[in-house]
């Protein structure tokens, strides 16, 4: 594996592993001033996109060692992704000049309905920094990363922690607990055994799949870009296994979607290259058992599609969100259908994350869902006219259609992604979709 990473992406390793070790293993007031100082060195540093790199790493929870079932990262009380927010938005207005994004106008539409909402239903500082600070990751990333040799640096570094995820995965198969959980709390080990799903001996190890999922869209963008690198086939493989073995339907679709756009345009060297990592990973699997088991245990899982073609919309009861779940956020919705029910104390009572669509239309209503709608099509008109104006950027330009369809897909059937608020990680992965889209769109005339 050292001579399969470079220097920066083994210093990359060290330095995450340090930061678990700081974090789990010391005093709590010396885990804290570890945290503290990469924030501070993520400031002054020119590298942003290694210390970038390292806080998604961290505020996904990767293989669970930063995770609020073992123990969350905080700075003085306050929650890292806080701060983390906060330093991207400073490093990003300390520029002379802020820099283009294409969506501008409708993220300040956007912004200002938050604000109104806050305003009008919920004016807590703290519910804002702590809910709606991640939105901000929208605008401010794609303005931070604006460069075409530090966004493919922090997409390899992502591809580092995709490894640390996928090991952690197999960990937790082969075992029955997260590495996490068995080396710093048994918490770890219950919530795991809460989300196993109703097929006997399968294993939903799914904390890190929002690396998993960068990592793939990440890789395919590089290889639309720089398509004689056999290294991104390979985290284009490994990245979609990891999805995969999460038997986590929505996801799993997802990725699929994703990996379409290229199957219609691959040359011969490409299909040889995807062709030999697939069969050698395939025969691996093949022969170990639990390994094998796993793999057909997630595609039973995945079968389970196949009952809502026939009727049955739970699929065998593992979807109820789609039965139960979301009757009492859209008949709440109905009561407020324009505007919603914002950060009000109504909202709190019936809103619930795993559906997606209706849990956004009861936040924001008609109104605010349109706004989201608006930003998404402008997202995908924008890459429409850099395809039709550039014919090497036409693969790059349907590989983010196909990724912003892929995230909607998840906002509809697994969790809410599309959000005023919500955890770090799926408003960074939007923020990733839109830093690619955003490069493409101002970059398209130099390939």
């Amino acid at each position: 594996m050292i001579k399969f990473l470079k220097r920066e992406e083994i210093k990359f390793l060290i330095t995450y592993f340090i930061l678990v070790i700081s974090h789990h293993l010391l005093p709590n007031i010396i885990g804290q001033i570890v945290l503290f100082s990469t924030l501070i060195f993520f400031y002054f540093s020119k590298k942003k996109y290694y210390w970038l790199a390292i806080f998604v790493l961290i505020l996904t929870s990767a293989a669970g060692f930063f995770s609020i079932f073992v123990k969350y990262p905080m700075v003085a009380g306050v929650p890292f992704q806080i701060l983390v927010v906060l330093l991207i938005v400073a490093k990003v207005l300390s520029k002379s000049s802020m820099p283009h994004v294409f969506y501008r106008n409708i993220f300040i539409m956007l912004l200002f309905l938050l604000i109104m909402i806050r305003v009008t239903t919920d004016f807590d500082i703290k519910a804002i920094l702590k809910h709606n600070t991640s939105f901000l990751l929208l605008i401010f990333l794609p303005a931070l990363l604006m460069q075409i040799d530090e966004i493919e640096k922090f997409i390899k570094l992502i591809c580092v922690g995709l490894l640390i995820v996928f090991i952690g995965q197999w960990f937790h198969i082969f075992t029955g607990e997260s590495i996490a959980g068995t080396l710093f709390g048994a918490g770890r080990v219950a919530y795991y055994k809460m989300i196993e799903s109703n097929t006997e001996g399968l294993v939903r190890s799914v904390e890190g799949i929002g690396i998993s999922f960068m990592a793939l869209v990440g890789s395919a963008f590089l290889i639309a870009l720089k398509p004689k690198v056999r290294y991104n086939y390979i985290m284009l493989v490994i990245s979609f296994i990891s999805i995969w073995i999460t038997a986590t339907r929505g996801w799993i679709i997802a990725s699929v979607i994703i990996l379409i756009p290229m199957l219609f345009t691959l040359r011969k060297s490409q299909i040889v290259n995807i062709t030999v990592v697939v069969v050698i990973t395939v025969l691996l699997i093949s022969q170990i058992d639990i390994l094998n088991r796993q793999f057909y245990l997630a595609l039973d899982r995945l079968e389970t599609v196949e009952s809502i073609a026939t009727g049955d919309k739970s699929a065998g009861g593992t979807l109820l969100r789609l039965t139960d779940r979301h009757v009492p956020v859209w008949n709440k919705f109905l009561e407020s259908p324009i505007f919603g029910w914002g950060y009000s104390k109504e909202y709190a009572k019936v809103a619930d994350g795993h559906v997606g669509n209706q849990n956004l239309l009861l936040n924001v209503g008609i109104f605010g869902y349109t706004l989201f709608l608006i930003l998404i099509f402008t997202y995908i008109f924008a890459m429409v006219k850099v395809g039709g104006s550039s014919s090497k950027m036409r693969l790059v330009s349907n590989i983010l259609i196909a990724a912003i369809i892929a995230v909607f897909l998840i906002h509809s059937t697994s969790r809410q992604m599309f959000a005023f608020g919500g955890d770090f990680y799926s408003q960074f992965i939007i923020a990733f979709l839109f830093t690619l889209a955003n490069y493409t769109y101002f970059h398209s005339n130099i390939y």
